[in-house]
């Protein structure tokens, strides 16, 4: 008997995969492509977090709804289907119940940086310490993946007794570990950075393991060690080395989650790249927008060029869903506070509206030290479809309606600071 995916057969799905919803008794529904007697009714299961309900099936529709209120959170369902030739077909996906009385905390930090364990200076305890030294609250070390994997430590003088036997990738590890044992104000993660044929050089946070050198070059063998890691967030970086926008790809749509809107601190150059932010977002990708340091000296922190992400509290799990659901910005200032809201729902939430339904943004900007001049809200094609201007104020405020119109899928907020300074966010993905 064969396993395969059934993400070719599927016409609709709700809720969507990765969208948001304040409903906590929603209507879980999988409506099929093919003809329902391509099916053997009699095998289908579905799966609401790995426990088994009992679905109701018309014609290609298979539907179900909760028994009891959602919690909330992530929740993931799964269908299991087989054919009449007994070959099996699964699909998975997931959905936010969210909770619009939750209180968020804004934590800012560098996703992107490493150490002496691959291209840069320092090792990563060090990296830490300075970090947060700096003010930051999160900084993740992300070494690339080929020194980590091929390289045993025999030169860190640092490195004493049964540490001896550990490889750089379990060391890092071990590090972060110890900082995040010693301070509760500041969080230490670990990634590594791959190099692929998919899309360059991307982030990989919170895998069991470490890729090969081989997978990465291999698109399927790459899904196949993604889709096999629990829970990872997965970051394009610096998208303009490659010169390349990738077609969208739904399968990879559900496990590429940021992309790098910004990047650099020296000895190399600082650049922006919005532009590939917003065609990433027109091909059809949900991507949040990052800011990445990419540090190669030992200046984690210095720079004002970071990501800030909301969530609840700063510990591993909040993060790590803070980041999965794009629950980020970029910024290039250290002290500028952006909430972007859609429907009352933040910023990186995917919408499940309708042409002709109307979604309200609500935007508060704050920052202290850089007065604001600017606040756009910008769309498909890079669009600058509201422009709002401000006397160089600390505080500024913006509430916007539009109605849902097909040419329109994504909506971006820009803060311009009067000194040149750019804050971006991630999108309200609406699915018209």
């Amino acid at each position: 008997m064969l396993t395969q995916s059934l993400s070719n057969l599927i016409e609709f799905i709700a809720p969507g995969d990765m969208t948001t919803t304040f409903n906590r008794y929603p209507e879980i529904y999988v409506c099929l492509k093919q003809r329902i007697a391509f099916f053997d009714l009699l095998t289908t299961k579905l799966f609401l977090d790995s426990v088994e309900i009992i679905p109701i099936i018309t014609e290609n529709k298979i539907t179900c709804s909760p028994i009891t209120e959602l919690s909330f959170g992530v929740h993931y369902v799964e269908l299991q289907i087989s054919d009449i030739n007994k070959d099996l077909y699964k699909f998975q996906w997931c959905f936010l119940v969210d909770n619009k009385d939750i209180q968020y905390n804004f934590y800012y930090g560098v996703p992107h940086s490493h150490t002496s364990y691959s291209s840069g200076k320092g090792i990563p305890i060090e990296a830490y310490e300075c970090a947060r030294k700096n003010g930051l609250d999160f900084l993740i070390v992300t070494d690339h993946s080929g020194r980590l994997n091929d390289c045993k430590l025999s030169n860190d003088c640092t490195i004493i007794g049964n540490d001896l036997e550990l490889d750089k990738w379990d060391l890092s590890k071990k590090q972060a570990k110890e900082i995040n044992t010693k301070y509760s104000d500041f969080l230490a993660l670990v990634g590594l950075e791959m190099n692929t044929n998919l899309w360059g050089h991307m982030n990989v946070i919170n895998s069991k393991d470490i890729i090969g050198s081989k997978i990465c070059k291999k698109i399927d063998e790459l899904y196949q060690w993604l889709c096999a890691q629990e829970n990872i967030i997965i970051s394009v970086n610096h998208p303009n080395a490659s010169d390349n926008i990738l077609e969208y790809l739904p399968e990879f749509d559900r496990v590429i989650n940021l992309i790098e809107v910004g990047n650099g601190s020296p000895p190399y150059e600082y650049k922006r790249m919005e532009n590939y932010y917003f065609k990433t977002l027109d091909m059809g990708w949900h991507v949040g927008a990052i800011n990445g340091q990419d540090n190669h000296m030992e200046d984690w922190g210095e720079r004002d060029n970071l990501t800030v992400i909301i969530a609840e509290r700063l510990d591993f799990d909040s993060i790590i869903n803070a980041m999965k659901f794009r629950r980020v910005y970029s910024t290039e200032s250290r002290t500028l506070r952006l909430c972007v809201q859609g429907n009352g729902h933040w910023m990186g939430s995917i919408l499940e509206l309708n042409k002709g339904d109307t979604l309200k943004i609500n935007i508060q900007a704050q920052d202290d030290t850089e007065p604001i001049s600017k606040i756009q809200i910008i769309s498909n094609n890079g669009c600058i479809i509201e422009e709002n201007i401000f006397n160089d104020s600390n505080i500024a405020e913006v509430n916007s309606s539009f109605i849902i119109y097909e040419d329109y899928e994504w909506y971006v907020v820009k803060v311009i600071h009067s000194d040149g300074r750019w804050g971006t966010s991630s999108p309200i993905f609406v699915q018209a």
